[in-house]
């Protein structure tokens, strides 16, 4: 899974002072903020950063016909972006993996998809049709057999990975 920038058919102009609007995967937004603030530093030109789940954003952009920048956490959002002609350019900038995130320590001792799907967890997920995260993990999980069992064991579907 690629983060991806893309590059929009009208790109922003520092000169003219306009703010850069950036549609922002949720799962890569703190580096990509820090690295907002220093453009705005140093270029005097505000970057105002829309988070969400890649799928989410795409929806938003193709509605609102407007912005700058897009960083999806897959390509195949920037497939569908280019089909649709919304995207201009696209330049891989970061890869990211899925994980279990679990409590510090991992006092109940999850090491693997089957622990988490075994034991008696409160599970939270990115929703497939919203992160590209979420469709991955859904993905491979079909491919092993497992999405089923810990579809039916998440409690809840969050929009993001965060």
């Amino acid at each position: 899974m690629k983060a991806i920038i893309t590059l929009f058919a009208t790109p922003p102009n520092p000169v003219t002072g306009k703010p850069i609007l950036l549609y922002c995967a949720a799962g890569v937004l703190p580096p990509v903020d820090a690295v907002a603030r220093e453009y705005e530093a140093e270029f005097g030109v505000t970057v105002q950063i829309q988070p969400g789940g890649s799928g989410t954003l795409l929806n938003n952009l193709q509605v609102a016909r407007r912005g700058d920048l897009y960083l999806a956490a897959d390509d195949d959002y920037m497939t569908i972006g280019r089909d649709k002609g919304l995207i201009q350019e696209v330049i891989p900038l970061a890869r990211m993996h899925p994980v279990i995130a679990v409590r510090s320590g991992n006092p109940r001792g999850i090491r693997s998809v089957e622990d988490l799907i075994a034991g008696d967890h409160r599970i939270s997920a990115a929703n497939p049709g919203a992160a590209a995260v979420g469709r991955l993990v859904r993905e491979a999980l079909e491919k092993s057999g497992q999405w089923k069992r810990l579809e039916a064991r998440v409690k809840v579907f969050k929009p993001t990975v965060n």
